[in-house]
């Protein structure tokens, strides 16, 4: 029987971006709201047609596959973007098959053609697996929310997930269903990374919202860039174990110097 899938129904509608916000909030209740965002390296399109190898069983599956009466939508290696925020989670340890979309059904009855107004949708990761979130150019990351309760959908949790990046400090709710990490008052960090601890049972977001401001804003720019220059280097990978920086070995890596972080790649 030939798969039928929810994503082309998402395609056929946009959300609104919102320009120069200082809040910005990924939305992923409504399955819709993905149309709205960007996706790299490959389009939205040519994701939910694309296959990969799920490397823990060495199997070419489809990024885009109905499971159950849900349907899922496999993200790992895009970086996805909304008004010049992006974020990225990715799996070093090949668990299962995540990063993911999942579009769960509303109701009981399936419908006969999958539409966007019968699911709900939320962001899933998985143990030991890495979220990294950017800012745009010129700005510095005051405060990241993750959500994972929305309306009627069920109450899911995050609070396994644990801010790698220094410089800020995490809250996590009593019931892990909000994951909140506000940056110190004098930080300019401009990247978080976040890791899932090892023992870390599904991890999922219905909504992602990164507050924002201008980096090196007011007349202590000129210390802060000082301060920055004369401060040590220091290299990380992805889950946060600092490097010795002469023998870094081909990987994603993060620089860290005084108050500025920035992801590179040695080759």
């Amino acid at each position: 029987m030939k798969k039928k899938f929810l994503l082309p129904s998402i395609l056929a509608a946009c959300a609104a971006v919102a320009s120069n916000a200082q809040e910005v909030v990924f939305d992923f209740t409504d399955p819709t709201s993905l149309s709205g965002l960007e996706f790299k390296p490959m389009t939205l399109t040519e994701l939910r047609s694309a296959k990969y190898i799920n490397e823990s069983d060495t199997k070419e599956k489809d990024r885009c596959y109905k499971s159950g009466n849900n349907h899922v939508l496999i993200i790992d290696g895009e970086t996805i973007s909304k008004d010049g925020v992006s974020f990225s989670v990715s799996n070093p340890d090949i668990y299962k098959d995540y990063p993911r979309f999942f579009f769960g059904l509303i109701g009981k009855t399936y419908p006969p053609e999958p539409a966007a107004e019968n699911f709900y949708c939320d962001l899933r990761w998985y143990k030991t697996q890495v979220l990294e979130i950017n800012a745009p150019e010129g700005k510095k990351i005051e405060k990241i929310v993750m959500s994972a309760t929305s309306g009627d959908n069920p109450k899911r949790a995050n609070g396994n997930t644990i801010v790698q990046t220094e410089g800020g400090k995490q809250t996590i709710s009593d019931d892990k269903t909000l994951n909140e990490w506000v940056a110190d008052s004098e930080s300019e960090i401009s990247t978080v990374v976040y890791k899932a601890s090892a023992d870390s049972p599904t991890q999922m977001a219905y909504s992602l919202s990164v507050t924002l401001a201008d980096a090196g804003s007011g007349s202590a720019i000129t210390e802060i860039n000082a301060a920055d220059s004369a401060a040590p280097v220091e290299y990380y990978n992805l889950t946060g174990v600092r490097q010795n920086g002469d023998t870094l070995v081909p990987g994603v890596y993060v620089r860290r110097q005084g108050s500025k972080a920035q992801k590179f790649i040695v080759k």
